[in-house]
């Protein structure tokens, strides 16, 4: 029975390849719409507002209902896990590490508010 050559070749370099050391990148810091998470906490509401996208910059400035306005206090607060019954909320800034219990009609389904939500 012939022995296939290429594939013991090949499987050689693969060993070697995966014996190396992984030398793992840089992380990227997180950026909301070029400003760190750092500087968008240390900015005003109204400068936040300005940086949003359309949607939400109408929904913070104008359309935010009775249920949203509620919930945005409470997260608003020094409170670290809130309970809601809304699922639209826009997600600001100070928002950023909170846990937040959302109903979903049967249960409330648990989750922390984190960097990448914002908007």
């Amino acid at each position: 029975m012939p022995v296939n050559k290429q594939a013991s070749v090949k499987s050689i370099k693969r060993k070697a390849r995966k014996s190396q050391k992984v030398i793992l990148g840089r992380t990227r810091e997180f950026t909301y719409r070029g400003f760190s998470l750092e500087e968008l906490l240390k900015m005003s509401d109204e400068d936040i507002i300005a940086i949003m996208p359309s949607r939400a910059r109408r929904t913070l400035t104008r359309e935010m209902n009775h249920d949203q306005k509620a919930a945005h206090e409470n997260l608003s607060g020094e409170e670290k896990n809130v309970k809601t019954h809304v699922r639209d909320l826009i997600i600001v800034p100070k928002y950023v590490g909170k846990v937040v219990e959302v109903y979903n009609g049967n249960t409330y389904g648990k989750f922390e508010i984190r960097q990448e939500m914002l908007g």
